[in-house]
C-alpha cells in the first residue's frame, strides 16, 4: 500500500475508539508511512492522544466556531481517505464529511444521499456481528484481507501510570490482585452497593485483595464499600491510560458493561462482565478477552441490577478455575 494520509472518524464514547483500534494497526502495517489522523469527540480525545498509533488528533466539540476553524484546518489536510465507521446516519458525521475535500470518504449513506463514495452497511444489516468486526469491514473497500486479523483492542500504558499503580501496590502489600469496576455511562447499568459489598466479602474469603476503580462522580460509593470489606482498596483514576494499568496487571477484571470490557481484551486479561438482559447489545459488545464469562439479567430487557449474587458467584467460580 502506497504511503496515505487518513482520517478515522470516532465522536463517540471512549469505548467506541477503544473497538476502533484494530483499524489502526491494520493501516500501520500495511505501511508504517501512512499518516494517520483521528477525528475525534469531546469525550474520547485523550485517548486518541495518548495513543501511539495515531499521529494527529482533531477534536470536535460541537461549538459553532470551532466547527468552522475544524473544517478549515481539515480541509487543508487534503485526506486521501475519510473513514467513518458509523453505521447509521449521523447529521454531524454526514455534514462534517460532506464539507471535506478527501478524495475517497468511506461511511454510511443514508437511502437518497451520496456523501460517502463507499457506503458501509447498517447498523441493522450487521446485527449479528461484533463491533470489532464492523469497524475494520469499512476497509474492505481498501481490498484488505481481514479474515486474519485479531479483534483484541491496541492499547498502551504509559509509564506515569504504571509507577503510579506501582507505588499503590507498594503502599498496601498488594501482590496479586482483582479489578473491580463500579461506574457505568447510564445509572441502568450500575449494580446495587450492597451487593458489590457481598461479592467482596465473598472474595474475602477466599484471600482475593480487590482494587475498586470507578469514575470521579462514584468516590462516595467506593468508600461506602470499602468501609464495608477488609480486602478491597480504592485505585483514583486521573485518566483513562490509569485503567489500563490496573485492569493489565489484574489477575480478573470484574465489571459493568462499560469499557472496562474492551480494555481487559487489550491485554487478554480474564473478564467477569455485568451485562443487562439485551442481547443485541451483548453481541456487539460482547468480551474479547480469552477467558471470560458474561452474567446477563434473567429476563427480557431487564436492567443489570437484576442480577443475583447466587448467579455472579456462579460465573465467578466458574471462571477462577479456568484460569487457575
Amino acid at each position: 500500500m502506497e504511503s496515505k494520509k487518513i482520517l478515522l472518524v470516532q465522536l463517540g464514547r471512549i469505548g467506541d475508539l477503544i473497538l476502533m483500534t484494530p483499524m489502526f494497526k491494520v493501516l500501520k502495517e500495511a505501511n508504517p508511512a501512512n499518516e494517520l489522523h483521528m477525528l475525534a469527540g469531546r469525550n474520547n480525545y485523550l485517548l486518541a492522544i495518548d495513543h501511539a498509533l495515531i499521529d494527529r488528533v482533531h477534536v470536535y466539540n460541537k461549538r459553532l466556531i470551532n466547527t468552522i476553524r475544524l473544517i478549515q484546518k481539515l480541509r487543508k489536510e487534503k485526506f486521501d481517505y475519510w473513514i467513518d465507521v458509523k453505521d447509521h446516519h449521523s447529521t454531524e458525521s454526514d455534514l462534517l464529511a460532506r464539507l471535506s475535500n478527501a478524495e475517497i470518504k468511506i461511511g454510511f449513506n443514508r437511502n437518497g444521499t451520496a456523501t460517502f463514495d463507499y457506503s458501509i452497511l447498517s447498523d441493522v444489516e450487521q446485527m449479528n456481528k461484533h463491533a470489532v468486526e464492523r469497524n475494520l469491514a469499512a476497509l474492505n473497500y481498501l481490498n484488505f484481507d481481514l479474515a486474519q486479523i485479531n479483534h483484541r483492542p491496541i492499547l498502551h500504558v504509559n509509564e506515569n501510570s504504571e509507577k503510579k499503580l506501582n507505588n499503590f501496590l507498594l503502599l498496601h502489600d498488594i501482590q496479586e490482585y482483582y479489578c473491580i469496576n463500579i461506574s457505568a455511562t447510564s445509572k441502568s447499568r450500575y449494580w446495587q452497593t450492597e451487593k458489590w459489598t457481598n461479592l467482596l466479602n465473598y472474595l474475602e474469603d477466599r484471600q482475593i485483595k480487590c482494587i475498586i476503580i470507578s469514575s470521579p462522580s462514584d468516590s462516595s460509593l467506593v468508600e461506602k464499600i470499602i468501609t464495608a470489606t477488609r480486602n478491597a482498596f480504592h485505585f483514583i483514576t486521573d485518566t483513562i491510560v490509569d485503567v489500563f494499568s490496573v485492569v493489565k496487571h489484574s489477575k480478573m477484571t470484574i465489571t459493568l458493561d462499560t469499557s472496562v470490557i474492551h480494555i481487559a481484551a487489550a491485554y487478554d486479561v480474564p473478564v467477569l462482565g455485568l451485562y443487562g438482559n439485551h442481547p443485541i447489545n451483548y453481541t456487539k459488545y460482547r468480551p474479547l478477552s480469552t477467558h471470560h464469562r458474561m452474567v446477563m439479567a434473567p429476563r427480557d430487557e431487564a436492567p443489570i441490577g437484576e442480577i443475583s449474587l447466587d448467579l455472579m458467584f456462579e460465573k465467578l467460580d466458574e471462571l477462577a478455575k479456568e484460569i487457575k
